[in-house]
């Protein structure tokens, strides 16, 4: 069977040339279409790679400002901690006279008249024992009594306290300028810190 192109050569040429542009533009469009899904793709990638980022960084920062807020919380308390120890060094070797003087308020009874307490650091009498220092203070208590029993039983007291490692009576007079026919009185006491070996 013999067929035949009716159609002249340019009319042919024509729709070939038409047939060809077509498909280029389809492959155009489509290649187009494949570089718009590819860019925005990267787009959001970058976008989402960024926000990460950002997060990553605030989480840092905000771990960051909480450590140096801890810090800063640790150095005011190791400030107040020391503040404290040098307090209480330097308080340390003072001891707390007022637990004496409420001990002597206490055993000094009706029939006393406290007048005056003074204290005084000790003085060493002769070498002290090897491996054993000895220090202490001496605490003089002078004031009225109704008579020499009762400035007796005051002592007694002081010495059965059990602070005092001895207790005198150094002077226990009566005489007319004291008012009521009151008896003046010094006791002596003495108090030793040992240290070293074991007394």
């Amino acid at each position: 069977m013999v067929t035949a192109n009716l159609l002249p050569k340019s009319r042919r040429r024509l729709l070939i040339r038409q047939d060809r542009t077509a498909r280029w533009a389809v492959a155009i469009a489509i290649y187009a279409a494949c570089l718009a899904c590819l860019w925005i793709g990267s787009r959001s990638y970058i976008a989402s790679g960024r926000s990460g980022l950002e997060r990553r960084v605030a989480a840092s920062a905000a771990e960051k400002a909480g450590v140096e807020s801890a810090i800063s919380g640790l150095r005011e308390k190791s400030a107040r901690v020391q503040s404290a120890l040098s307090t209480a060094r330097s308080i340390a070797g003072h001891p707390d006279w007022s637990v004496l003087l409420s001990l002597i308020a206490n055993l000094r009874g009706a029939d006393i008249e406290v007048e005056r307490i003074a204290l005084g650091p000790k003085k060493a009498e002769g070498k002290p024992a090897a491996g054993k220092t000895t220090k202490g203070v001496w605490v003089r208590v002078t004031g009225l009594g109704k008579d020499h029993q009762a400035i007796a039983q005051f002592a007694l007291r002081l010495e059965g306290a059990g602070l005092f490692d001895r207790v005198a009576l150094s002077d226990a007079t009566k005489s007319a300028s004291e008012p009521g026919g009151l008896v003046g009185f010094e006791i002596e006491a003495q108090i030793d810190e040992s240290s070293g070996a074991a007394r």
